[in-house]
């Protein structure tokens, strides 16, 4: 489990390197598909080197944790502030981080679970054990389990 305080701190680097990825995307001049697989890319297999060398699950393969759709949210709204409505650096990444970073509070603090493909073989589901809730994790007296 992660801290109230590391979940916000992921959020936070999430929406961050994403909008930057979409940026430098767009600055030598890729196409707008491009720049947004850049946004996602980047962040999330940076994340995902993270949590393996850390000998954890990958979050991008964690129910609720949404985590891959924050980076395309936030990649896609950063696209548009910045291509179709001629925004400069600081204002489209600030509203594409707040978009995202959002989401991303509100994906946790409510525990939304992704949609599964409609047509999983039975082998391969599982048991999908219930993510704690990040409006939990905020109480007073939340301690981490395990320690």
């Amino acid at each position: 489990m992660v801290s109230a305080s590391g979940e916000l701190m992921t959020a936070f680097s999430l929406t961050w390197y994403a909008a930057m990825g979409v940026h430098v995307g767009l600055q030598v001049g890729m196409p707008p598909i491009a720049c947004v697989a850049l946004g996602v890319i980047g962040p999330t297999f940076g994340r995902y080197l993270i949590d393996i060398t850390a000998g954890k699950p990958a979050k991008q393969f964690i129910p609720s944790e949404w985590f891959v759709g924050t980076a395309v949210l936030t990649s896609v709204v950063y696209l548009v502030c910045a291509q179709y409505f001629a925004m400069s650096i600081w204002p489209a990444t600030l509203i594409a981080f707040v978009v995202g970073f959002c989401f991303r509070v509100a994906a946790l603090w409510f525990a939304w679970e992704e949609p599964m493909p409609r047509h999983i073989p039975e082998h391969i589901v599982g048991e999908i054990v219930p993510r704690e809730r990040l409006k939990t994790k905020m109480q007073p007296g939340w301690e981490e389990p395990g320690i």
